[in-house]
């Protein structure tokens, strides 16, 4: 394909001390094939990281890398508005820094039905645990992998579950009408029930993996359940809260078949997850009140260690 038929691709991430996994993502990142698209930028900004994020994308060798350092933490949802404003490609491909793309072809599957169809805006991938190293962490992707196992009863590509903040897809004309309020928690939310009331299509890319850690301690647990029960209800604020319960809601059937496969596949994890997930429950009012989107960050799911069984 020539290249002025091929669509330019703006990479984009923010990062607040992930000196331990930074390197692994920018690898997997520099390292696509751009058989049908360009990748004109990766952009990288360090959100007021203490740690030696920055130095370490430095020194990745890469004249596409474009590092901006931030000198104040500002949270990921402020430094998101700033990506929508600095890339220049057709494409803006936004990964978490704390993940790893799976192959060297993820970044053209994610963005090929942008090529097909126009009226695409915004493209989620399919974010991937890797396999548990602790008993939390365990629990936590029985319930993903529970739910991945029922995609053929659930549709769930078809609603607000599709769309996780990992990896996320926007085109040029949906970026440029997008804007993230401040102190928002439910970014990829926010952006999936966007796209649906300013009338584009969203596209779920199956074959486009990354792959993320979940959280290996209780604490570590406790805060990302917390957050995200945080930040449905203030998608309130900006969607017809109709909408917003409809793209989030799941079939009590189904909700009862997962329950029954983590049951069987790891019944004292579930049992532990399910008592420490009605607590964030009951704490996420209060959560909402002191919220501040530059919330502490979550060590255990930056150790992103590939082992064989991973790479298959």
């Amino acid at each position: 394909m020539k290249q002025k038929d091929k669509l330019t691709i703006s990479i984009g991430t923010t990062a607040f001390n992930e000196e331990q996994n930074i390197k692994r993502f920018l690898d997997s990142v520099c390292s696509q094939t751009q058989d049908s698209i360009r990748i004109r930028e990766i952009i990288v900004i360090s959100d007021g990281s203490t740690d030696r994020t920055a130095e370490i994308v430095g020194n990745v060798e890469d004249s596409r890398i474009k590092l901006r350092v931030g000198k104040k933490r500002l949270g990921m949802t402020a430094r998101h508005n700033q990506l929508l404003k600095l890339f220049a490609g057709d494409v803006l491909v936004v990964f978490d820094a704390d993940v790893i793309l799976k192959d060297n072809r993820v970044v053209e599957r994610l963005v090929s039905k942008f090529k097909e169809d126009k009226r695409v805006g915004l493209v989620g991938g399919n974010a991937q645990p890797l396999p548990a190293q602790t008993f939390i962490e365990a629990a936590a992707n029985n319930f993903l992998l529970a739910r991945e196992g029922l995609k053929k009863t659930y549709d769930f590509k078809g609603s607000a579950l599709a769309v996780r903040g990992p990896i996320m897809a926007f085109s040029r004309k949906f970026a440029k009408r997008l804007s993230f309020p401040p102190n928002l928690m439910a970014s990829d939310g926010f952006s999936y029930l966007t796209c649906k009331t300013e009338g584009f299509k969203f596209h779920h890319e199956e074959s486009a993996i990354v792959w993320f850690r979940s959280p290996q301690t209780i604490k570590d647990y406790m805060a990302q359940a917390t957050r995200f029960l945080a930040g449905k209800p203030q998608l309130y604020e900006y969607f017809d809260k109709a909408l917003v319960d409809k793209e989030y809601q799941v079939p009590r059937t189904v909700q009862i078949k997962i329950m029954l496969v983590q049951l069987m596949r790891n019944p004292l994890g579930y049992i532990v997850l399910k008592v420490l997930f009605m607590y964030a429950l009951w704490q996420s009012p209060s959560y909402l009140k002191k919220l501040d989107t530059r919330w502490a960050q979550i060590g255990s799911s930056k150790k992103l260690i590939m082992t064989s069984e991973s790479k298959k």
